[in-house]
């Protein structure tokens, strides 16, 4: 895909830098990469389905109240949220999970724990965190940011351009302008 005359090579990158003192091999760079195929998620761990219950009439329904069937999504959605953050951090070269094992949904969410236990604080995951949220284009400062300035380029012509207030010389197909 080309926008503005450029192609686009891929999804967006940051590095969330984590300052540590020489004698801990210095700074640790993580490298976050956009997610864009969450359907690999749901080949290792598909989403739970709703039961179905009895209405009078012998009418089947889709029951979405269904206690077990809630706890099941809200656990399926905590490992989705997880496998985002695991798959961003994939960027990271030689960055490797002891606990956490990409064919078992079990062990995703044990991400922030091996981070933890690797030396991370917990400030440090929650700047990891944050850089997952603005990595996938979830940080409301940096929408705002892009959205004012889409604005404000709309208010500018481009050099060359007729403006609303010079007259136009010819009409968009090339006759003269009466």
């Amino acid at each position: 895909m080309i926008y503005k005359g450029k192609k686009l090579s891929g999804p967006r990158q940051i590095v969330v830098p984590i300052i540590r003192g020489e004698e801990e091999g210095g700074t640790i760079f993580l490298q976050l990469r956009a997610v864009l195929e969450v359907d690999k998620f749901k080949e290792v761990c598909p989403e739970p389905q709703a039961p179905y219950m009895l209405r009078p009439g012998n009418k089947k329904v889709i029951d979405f109240e269904n206690p077990r069937y809630k706890s099941q999504m809200e656990s399926w959605w905590k490992k989705r949220g997880a496998w985002i953050h695991i798959m961003a951090l994939a960027a990271t070269p030689d960055l490797v999970w002891e606990q956490v094992k990409l064919d078992d949904p079990d062990t995703f969410e044990l991400w922030e724990k091996e981070m933890q236990e690797s030396g991370f604080s917990t400030f440090e995951v929650q700047r990891i965190i944050a850089g997952v949220a603005d990595v996938n284009g979830l940080n409301e400062s940096l929408i705002e940011e892009a959205r004012q300035s889409f604005l404000k380029s709309q208010e500018e012509p481009p050099n060359g351009q007729n403006s609303p207030s010079e007259e136009a010389k010819t009409t968009p197909s090339g006759e003269p302008a009466t």
